[in-house]
């Protein structure tokens, strides 16, 4: 028997005692920040151009923290993004454009670009997109501070547009873009995680007084419905599980697709359709035009519609797709190619 005092008694009870300690050390080394952004970061030589995009907000500002403290060398500029939607003049509530711009230039301990809306009509969360995605292909590789909390709202986000269940993922910590790496180092972590982290380092950041409002379906998914699903249950693990699911479902189909004969010598090929078509049919359609062009759903859902209709028919017809490509439908298949306009 194990009576107090002796010294076995003794080492169970030190033991016992530091297993709080030991349990927060391990979760700091697994969240640590910098940690992350160098597991990410490594397979990419010093000769990349490496860009940090940083708004100001608590997830970029530790991703700008975590690069410093990395203390890894490389070609890497951090990347602010003035909308021009909260001037200083304007005299709105919260931090304004400015103050945003400030903020990162005190933190940046590597070249700071700041990008601002260069044209005279008012910027639109579409336009904006556009426009970040274009200053940022200039980049080799683009790494930002989306963590687990954006990838769950980008899911039901998803949900809301009917998304296929094959798309159900939600953000990955490593894609390709437009020829361009993203790269997502916290996208492990959630958002109270990330909250902890910047505590915990003495992050400062700026809070966009625009996310606490539900205007929007991003707000909305995040201010009243995930609060609401959350006193349910453990929403998030569940979405997490669902993105994990989607992933192998996806693989498991594109392997079907890539067996199935659809997609051969460069084209999709219509004379091997049976009508109505099914969704091996639609995925493989899919998965085609992906190699060369991230068809957007209206145009993909447009190409889709005219498969429908064709009927395997075999008529001719063809569809610009924008940004200099065009879908042709001749000789039992249908080709995607180069175009001599752009929508």
């Amino acid at each position: 028997e194990l009576s107090l005092g002796s010294p076995v008694s003794d080492c169970m009870i030190a033991a016992a005692a530091t297993l709080p300690l030991l349990s927060l050390l391990f979760n700091i080394m697994l969240h640590n920040p910098a940690r992350l952004f160098l597991s990410a970061i490594a397979p990419y030589s010093s000769s990349s151009s490496i860009a940090l995009s940083i708004s100001g907000g608590v997830d970029s500002m530790l991703l700008l923290r975590a690069y410093k403290d990395s203390g890894f060398e490389g070609n890497v500029t951090a990347v602010h993004f003035d909308h021009r939607t909260r001037s200083a003049e304007s005299g709105g509530a919260g931090p304004s454009n400015e103050d945003d711009a400030d903020l990162v230039a005190r933190a940046a301990s590597c070249p700071l670009s700041v990008k601002v809306w260069p044209y005279p009509q008012p910027i639109t969360p579409t336009t904006a997109s556009e426009w970040r995605k274009e200053e940022l292909g200039k980049f080799d590789v683009v790494v930002t501070g989306h963590h687990g909390g954006d990838s769950v709202e980008s899911q039901v986000l998803k949900m809301s547009r009917g998304a296929s269940v094959l798309n159900m993922r939600g953000i990955r910590p490593d894609s390709v873009m437009g020829g361009v790496r993203y790269l997502r180092p916290f996208a492990g972590l959630r958002k109270e995680e990330v909250l902890e982290e910047a505590g915990r380092l003495g992050v400062e950041w700026n809070e966009d007084p625009s996310n606490s409002l539900s205007k929007g379906k991003r707000n909305i998914i995040r201010n009243e419905l995930l609060p609401l699903w959350r006193t349910l249950g453990d929403i998030d693990s569940r979405l997490e599980e669902m993105g994990r699911e989607s992933e192998e479902v996806r693989a498991f189909v594109d392997g079907l697709v890539l067996e199935s004969g659809l997609l051969e010598a460069g084209a999709f090929r219509l004379d091997r359709v049976t009508y109505p078509p099914t969704y091996l049919h639609k995925r493989a359609l899919r998965v085609y035009l992906e190699g060369f062009w991230p068809a957007e759903r209206k145009i993909f859902e447009g190409i889709w519609e005219r498969i429908e209709k064709d009927g395997g028919k075999g008529k001719g017809w063809s569809m610009d797709l924008g940004g200099g490509w065009m879908v042709k439908r001749e000789r039992g298949g249908l080709w995607v190619e180069k175009s001599n306009f752009d929508r």
